[in-house]
């Protein structure tokens, strides 16, 4: 499980997200988007940031069952590996992944709710039993279902839902951003009391679809950078077939991920199951929570 300690060690205060969608590819497992047909830089003309968010809405992927077969490579600044992976969803309920090396033997299987995430490692015989609230207390992040469910298929997701969004052109997109202000707990209050966190979203001017987004918590310098491209008909909704996710948390090891995933076979709305059984003789994984002298524990 080294490699599990190293994904789950890499904390970004916006690895809000990123923890939360690492716990998704856990086990085995910018650039900058630019649509084929790129418009020049004189045809994009302002828009609201009512109108904006109007378009990102209605061109967001709708679905109620998602399904895909995903090819996943994750670098760090320790180790690189690469799998494959069957992803099944059910819109506001269930991410569900089967993982597979390249032999196609299943290593691990991973079954997440709005209240629960569980995870099973076959190699091992060891299992992992836990909520989004446990992963955010253990490693500071605001992270939960909405979002890495946004993520994953390339949607809008809430996470500034009571800030002031500003809009702009930037070369060849619209970009919608804010500022978040968050006031630490009580606790943790002192000089440092409020941590400043920006969220920038790229949007098309053609697809109105999100080509990039980024969060960056100002003070600690963490980022949080998605990348989605090769756009593809489903159904009559456009889907990224290509998703990269590059992290930084600039701690005292620099530490770094990307993470690449290219999906295919996609399909929407053929309903799926999620078969999650942790086998008996399984020992669980305890994760304790992480401070400057000591890495998570398995």
């Amino acid at each position: 499980m080294r490699l599990f300690r190293e994904i789950l060690s890499i904390k970004t205060g916006i690895g809000a997200c990123f923890t939360g969608f690492l716990l998704f590819i856990v086990v085995a497992s910018v650039s900058s988007c630019k649509s084929k047909e790129k418009l020049p830089k004189s045809a994009i003309k302002d828009k609201s940031t009512e109108y904006l968010f109007g378009q990102l809405a209605e061109h967001e992927l709708r679905y109620e069952y998602f399904s895909a077969k995903v090819s996943a490579k994750l670098k760090t600044n320790k180790a690189s590996n690469s799998f494959n992976a069957r992803l099944r969803m059910q819109k506001d309920s269930v991410i569900w992944a089967s993982i597979t090396p390249a032999l196609g033997i299943e290593a691990a299987r991973i079954y997440i709710t709005p209240d629960t995430l569980k995870f099973i490692d076959r190699i091992n015989s060891k299992y992992f039993l836990g909520s989004f609230d446990m992963v955010n207390e253990m490693f500071d992040t605001e992270i939960d279902f909405e979002m890495l469910e946004a993520i994953i298929v390339g949607n809008n997701f809430t996470y500034f839902k009571t800030d002031k969004f500003e809009s702009a052109v930037d070369k060849d997109h619209y970009i919608l951003n804010t500022i978040r202000r968050r006031e630490l707990k009580k606790e943790f209050k002192g000089v440092d009391s409020v941590r400043i966190i920006l969220q920038n979203i790229w949007l098309n001017p053609e697809q109105y679809k999100i080509d990039r987004m980024a969060l960056k918590d100002i003070q600690s310098n963490k980022k949080l950078e998605c990348v989605y491209s090769d756009f593809k008909d489903i159904g009559g909704q456009l889907f990224a077939h290509l998703l990269n996710v590059d992290i930084k948390a600039r701690n005292e090891d620099n530490a770094q991920a990307k993470v690449e995933l290219e999906y295919s076979k996609v399909e929407l709305d053929e309903q799926q199951n999620f078969p999650m059984k942790i086998p008996e003789k399984y020992e669980p994984i305890i994760l304790k929570r992480e401070d400057k002298n000591r890495s998570n524990d398995e």
